[in-house]
C-alpha cells in the first residue's frame, strides 16, 4: 500500500488498479515459506552496488512511463 501513496503523491490524479491486500495463508501456493523471509542482498550489492531507495526507483519508472504515454487513455 505505500507503493499507490507514493504514486499518488508523485502523479496527483493517476488511475490506479485497486489492490487488495491479503496475507500469506490466504494465498494457496505450493511453495512452503517461513513466517518472516528476508532475503540477504549482500553478495548482489557486492557486483552491481546497493540499489537506491525504492521511492527513487518508483520516481524512475514513473517519469520513463510518462515519456511512453503508459497510463494514458488510448487515443
Amino acid at each position: 500500500m505505500a507503493i499507490r501513496a507514493e504514486v499518488q503523491r508523485r502523479e496527483p490524479g493517476a488511475k490506479l488498479a485497486r489492490v487488495v491486500p491479503i496475507t500469506t495463508a490466504g494465498y494457496s501456493t505450493a511453495a512452503r515459506r517461513p513466517a518472516r523471509a528476508v532475503l540477504d542482498k549482500s553478495a548482489t550489492w557486492a557486483l552491481i552496488g546497493p540499489a537506491a531507495p525504492w521511492q527513487d526507483e518508483l520516481g524512475a519508472m514513473l517519469g520513463a512511463g510518462a515519456k511512453r504515454g503508459w497510463g494514458q487513455a488510448p487515443r
